[in-house]
């Protein structure tokens, strides 16, 4: 079935988009992300090199030895792409649920290959209770962390860290996620608290593309260590040596607009 079409607008757009709240909220999120898109290219290029190193390994899986490690890396690049989405339109606590969710993938992933057995646990979940039971003792946060950690201590330290930020600020509704995404307006008779659903500050976005992409980085070096000798025939160990420092933009940005706002602090702008 084919859509009709608007002739007064745009012909991406179908008849009556942007007429109601929801389709209007989609218009005015798809415009956030044009603007980061254009306003911050060096950032939106670290999350698309690690989105296309994710790509790459997810499209050349065939015959794994470990299957299940690879399904579990195709969500945990869809579970990036759709942060990625919320992030660049202003969505961030949104982002953050998401984010948790590619980390989860990848460390469940991990720590089935670890643990073998533990493949049966996760696809027998839902056989009964007692099934049920033992999929969520097997499968804690602490449990992956404890794989992950394992395997490469460092690597275990961002990943609890990483995780934890996602738990703060929006994976579980904390007060973090909810004060941090908020906005009073006082007058003389109320104050008023708004919710924010969708940032257009600056500071914030960019905050929240570091974290995105700190999370896919952190995810395709689990997956290195599931697929090691796939990563390094599809040169992936060496483009993820050369995003190693992929965090120095950010913060280079981040000390520049804070000296922008020290130094203008008590300015007032004068007006003819």
């Amino acid at each position: 079935m084919k859509g009709t079409l608007s002739q007064s607008k745009s012909e991406t757009q179908p008849l009556g988009w942007g007429s109601d709240k929801l389709s209007e909220f989609f218009e005015a999120a798809r415009k956030q992300q044009f603007a980061t898109f254009a306003n911050f290219p060096w950032a939106y290029n670290v999350l698309r090199e690690i989105d296309d190193c994710f790509d790459v390994a997810a499209r050349n899986l065939s015959q794994p030895k470990d299957i299940l490690a690879a399904i579990l890396l195709v969500r945990s690049h869809s579970a990036y792409r759709a942060a990625c989405t919320t992030a660049t339109a202003g969505q961030l606590p949104e982002s953050s649920v998401l984010r948790r969710s590619s980390l989860e993938y990848a460390g469940y992933a991990l720590h089935i290959s670890r643990h073998p057995g533990l493949g049966e646990t996760w696809l027998c979940r839902h056989d009964d209770a007692a099934s049920l039971r033992a999929a969520r003792n097997e499968f804690s946060a602490a449990s992956i962390e404890k794989t992950v950690t394992e395997v490469e201590a460092k690597l275990g330290e961002i990943y609890k860290e990483l995780y934890q930020r996602t738990i703060d600020f929006g994976g579980h509704p904390n007060e973090r996620g909810v004060s941090s995404n908020m906005k009073l307006e006082e007058s003389a008779d109320k104050k008023e608290f708004l919710q924010i659903y969708l940032h257009a500050d600056e500071l914030y976005i960019l905050g929240y593309f570091e974290e995105v992409a700190r999370v896919g980085f952190c995810c395709l070096h689990i997956f290195q260590h599931i697929f090691k000798e796939r990563f390094s025939i599809l040169g992936l160990k060496d483009r993820l040596f050369a995003l190693r420092d992929f965090e120095q933009p950010f913060r280079t940005w981040l000390r520049g607009r804070t000296v922008a706002t020290s130094n203008n602090k008590g300015k007032v702008k004068a007006t003819t």
